[in-house]
């Protein structure tokens, strides 16, 4: 198929594919609100007082007071990082220029993505990148290079993420997550076209290529490709498309070493490869398709979806 065959190419040739910004969209300006808080200030302007004041009620740091805000610089949890932090993002104005980019292209692709500011943190979660109340929080202490030493109790197919080159991809997909969250419909299909969907949404945001937006190594990219219809099999024999079963979406789609449901070798979330290749089929013969109508349970849990693809790896 002819989409398949592009992406395929482009991923395969390029064995690193940086995600650029765009000259035709002004950069988008990150505070530094690492720095402020870090200091153990409150913020003098009220943008970032307001964007402090409700990172500290999600994360469980209480009200923002200046008594609160020095517990905060002290914690070993932040102070741990800041030098690292410091030392790897000293100039951020390639990362603005490239979340400008994003952002500008949202607004003609994905018309709910709103963000009202964008501010860089020590994040205390796991989550690298999350939004409330459509503030941006980019956790930069989660992008400082596999080999880091505080990230060597994290499983490898954690760390080999954790590098600056994952921040435009990362802030990409909690965007078009966190704009068009997926709506349950209890089948496992719904799923892996909704993930599929989310990829292609990065792709369209970011310029990156599939196994980059995937977030796969060139090898473990190759591995999928060759093995797509082996792995279609599995899921068509498994019976696993119509599944409910919160196991069997763990093994599809969240991180991990392997796949092991569909094949012992199959990279972690391997779901998400093959549901972006329903995607990238529905495209082939629907090719005007609007991107943000793929994001829409209207179309991922519709009975017929699955046959409007036309997949056949």
């Amino acid at each position: 198929m002819k989409y398949h065959a592009i992406i395929t190419a482009l991923a395969v040739v390029a064995a690193v594919v940086s995600c650029g910004g765009d000259g035709d969209y002004p950069p988008c300006e990150i505070v530094r609100l690492d720095h402020m808080i870090g200091d153990g200030a409150i913020p003098a302007d009220s943008a970032a007082r307001r964007a402090a004041s409700l990172l500290f009620a999600v994360s469980g740091y209480g009200e923002l007071t200046d008594s609160s805000v020095s517990i905060y610089a002290d914690r070993p949890s932040v102070s741990i990082h800041r030098r690292a932090v410091d030392s790897a993002f000293t100039d951020i104005s390639q990362l603005e220029g490239e979340l400008g980019a994003v952002l500008g292209r949202a607004s003609g692709l994905l018309p709910l993505v709103r963000v009202a500011g964008v501010y860089s943190v020590i994040s205390p979660f796991n989550q690298s990148v999350f939004t409330v109340d459509s503030i941006l929080y980019i956790g930069l202490n989660h992008y400082l290079g596999s080999s880091y030493g505080p990230y060597a109790y994290f499983p490898d197919y954690v760390r080999e993420r954790k590098i600056p080159a994952r921040l435009i991809p990362d802030i990409a997909e909690s965007l078009v997550r966190s704009a068009y969250p997926y709506r349950p419909g209890g089948k496992m299909v719904g799923r892996m076209l909704y993930e599929g969907a989310v990829v292609e949404a990065v792709m369209r945001l970011t310029g990156c290529d599939e196994a980059v937006a995937l977030g796969y190594t060139p090898q473990q990219f190759e591995w999928l490709s060759s093995n797509e219809a082996e792995m279609w099999k599995a899921v068509i024999e498994r019976r696993l498309l119509f599944s409910s079963a919160d196991d069997v979406a763990r093994s599809l789609m969240y991180p991990g070493p392997v796949t092991s449901v569909l094949h012992p070798e199959a990279p972690g979330a391997a779901g998400r490869f093959i549901g972006h290749r329903l995607i990238g089929a529905y495209l082939d013969s629907h090719s005007g398709t609007r991107l943000d109508s793929l994001l829409s349970s209207d179309f991922y849990d519709s009975d017929t979806a699955l046959a409007t693809t036309g997949y056949n790896p």
